[in-house]
């Protein structure tokens, strides 16, 4: 017999949860909505396979719109758009990149400690 309390989750939480996603909603703005915590959430994924393919098609569906309207955008001149697309489509051309040159400087005080090295 298992033990602990009996789950919260009900078949319905399927399409209500495919419904929000498609809205645009968040693991936490689910959770919210169905009254659980987030970690509830993440436990109904691995133990309701239906439940978390509803998360995943729905959500990849939103995103393919977001993508295709960040894409129009880009193509209709928004410099916003043309950045965050090259940026994340490009990122070993478009990164912003922060080059630090370091120039050695000789001391007296690097001679003493290379030269305690030494005799250590």
């Amino acid at each position: 017999m298992a033990g602990g309390r009996p789950t919260l989750f009900k078949p319905e939480y399927v399409i209500i949860t495919q419904v929000l996603c498609e809205l645009g909603a968040t693991d936490v703005h689910i959770a919210k909505a169905l009254q659980i915590d987030r970690a509830t959430v993440n436990r109904w994924k691995h133990k309701h396979p239906e439940f978390c393919n509803a998360l995943k098609d729905a959500k990849s569906l939103v995103d393919a719109e977001v993508e295709d309207s960040l894409l129009k955008q880009a193509m209709n001149g928004n410099t916003t758009a043309i950045i965050f697309w090259l940026k994340n489509r490009q990122q070993k051309r478009w990164r912003d990149r922060r080059e630090v040159a370091v120039d050695t400087v000789d001391s007296p005080f690097r001679e003493f400690l290379a030269a305690k090295a030494e005799l250590d």
